[in-house]
């Protein structure tokens, strides 16, 4: 298994861990902010809450990954290990 297939799965994981994690406290924060509000406007604005937050943190992962293999390239050796 190539490493970067490797990669590619950890940050598939790692974003719908995240997205679970988010939608379970947006969830809470919910339930405890406004326990009588409309359900269909809430799940609905949960899912795009999430989505931004996967988004954003696959970007970041995306973005420090690359600079670990451009810098691999580069020298021959991952910097930071």
């Amino acid at each position: 298994m190539r490493s970067s297939n490797v990669i590619k799965g950890v940050v598939a994981l790692q974003s719908l861990l995240l997205a679970a994690v988010a939608e379970q406290y947006a969830e809470r924060l919910w339930v405890v902010t406004m326990p009588s509000g409309n359900r269909e406007f809430y799940h609905s604005t949960v899912s795009h809450l999430s989505l931004v937050i996967v988004f954003f943190a696959v970007a970041i992962v995306e973005y420090k990954l690359g600079l670990r293999i451009l810098t691999r390239r580069r020298t021959g050796r991952i910097i930071g290990k």
